[in-house]
């Protein structure tokens, strides 16, 4: 067994622990339906990170977290 073995359920508890970490510090993200479609409202401090992304003409993306961590999606 190597040295800093580390158990696959301690891998585990910490990538979980590492995403509620992101997911604590990030900001508020609000969806709404109504009669004529759905709006994304996003509290967003930079004017070049954005937390709502457009992935085709009626599908669209609001997250929340460590920006590095979302754009790939």
């Amino acid at each position: 067994m190597p040295q800093f073995y580390v158990s696959p359920e301690q891998v585990m508890a910490d990538k979980a622990n590492y995403a509620r970490k992101g997911i604590a510090k990030g900001k508020d993200v609000v969806a709404l339906e109504y009669v004529d479609g759905i709006v994304f409202v996003a509290e967003n401090q930079s004017a070049t990170l954005n937390k709502i992304h457009e992935i085709y003409d009626r599908i669209a993306l609001a997250a929340v977290g460590m920006y590095p961590e979302i754009e790939p999606l």
